[in-house]
């Protein structure tokens, strides 16, 4: 189950537990940088093909606002899920924090190395997004692989899915993922999720499946 702590209530971890929810996906929210660099970045972002000069600068941009705006976000983000991971704890469920699309969303690579340093011997754990890690990768935040060599062994679960240029969410196979050596990083248990849009034809899915 994916879940915004946005949506925190009393009720909610243990309805998750009532459905037999093994983990619980956490988005962790934003930092809200200026709306100007959004919308700009977000235009760029919009265009096929490679990253151009103009988007990589606009990524620069957005991401030093990020810096300058995040701590008191961060500090909310901490306090949200401190009252998540000791429900959790009690249901017995697993938390999974997982990395995002955008370059303004929480967590970065390293922001998600302090929040599973910060409840480790807890419930939370980290979810790997295959097709947001390589959006980072494009737009040089960071690599697939840093992800899952820093946070492999804290590994819950991971949505699979492709990515062409900026569109993600194709069907495994469709895109340029190099699965083989994903999944090579996956331990064994890992809960595996195809998250693949919706017109996504069935064919594809099948052959992602397999």
């Amino acid at each position: 189950f994916e879940w915004s702590v946005l949506n925190w209530n009393e009720g909610a971890i243990r309805f998750y537990e009532r459905l037999g929810a093994r983990a619980v996906v956490l988005h962790l929210g934003r930092v809200p940088v200026e709306q100007e660099l959004l919308e700009e970045y977000r235009r760029l972002e919009s265009a096929e093909g490679p990253p151009t000069p103009e988007l990589l600068e606009s990524v620069a941009a957005v991401l030093a606002a990020r810096e300058r705006l995040r701590e008191p976000h961060l500090d909310a983000v901490l306090r949200c899920v401190d009252r998540l991971n000791r429900e959790a704890q009690r249901r017995g469920l697993l938390l999974g924090v997982e990395n995002r699309f955008h370059p303004h969303e929480i967590p970065l690579h390293d922001e998600a190395g302090l929040i599973l340093r910060e409840f480790d011997g807890g419930a939370v754990r980290y979810w790997h997004d295959v097709g947001h890690a390589l959006n980072h990768q494009r737009l040089g935040i960071g690599t697939q692989d840093a992800w899952l060599e820093a946070y492999g062994s804290r590994l819950v679960g991971t949505h699979l899915h492709d990515i062409r240029g900026g569109q993600d969410h194709l069907a495994p196979g469709t895109g340029e993922a190099d699965f083989a050596a994903i999944l090579r990083h996956l331990p064994a248990d890992a809960i595996k999720i195809l998250e693949v849009r919706p017109s996504a034809p069935r064919e594809e899915l099948l052959a992602a499946r397999d």
